[in-house]
């Protein structure tokens, strides 16, 4: 009888061990993906604040309080890398179609 028992016991400790070492593991692939998650809101947000400058910036070249090129072209590259990083922690492509298309029709 002891036999057995001694063979069940090895038995539940590798099983328990195992058991633990998946509930470990999942622990550590939720937290890594909640925080890209927070990563991905974190750059949607800055990319809404940086839009939301360059529209003003725009709008009031627009209305006669002309904004230096330079200005506008610094946020639009913020923008730029913003989308980037976004890109590659969401795997999405970051060119747009139309500016991709005027370009190759910019090489003709």
């Amino acid at each position: 009888m002891d036999e057995r028992f001694e063979a069940w016991g090895g038995v539940i400790k590798e099983t328990v061990a195992n058991a633990a070492w998946l509930v470990g593991n999942g622990a550590k692939k939720l937290t890594n993906a909640a925080r890209v998650q927070l990563k991905i809101a974190d750059l949607r947000a800055e990319i809404n604040a940086q839009m939301r400058t360059l529209g003003e910036l725009i709008y009031a070249t627009h209305v006669g309080n002309p904004t230096d090129s330079d200005v506008l072209l610094e946020h639009m590259e913020k923008i730029d890398a913003l989308k980037a990083e976004l890109a590659s922690l969401t795997g999405a492509e970051t060119k747009d179609a139309p500016a991709e298309d005027a370009a190759k029709d910019a090489e003709v």
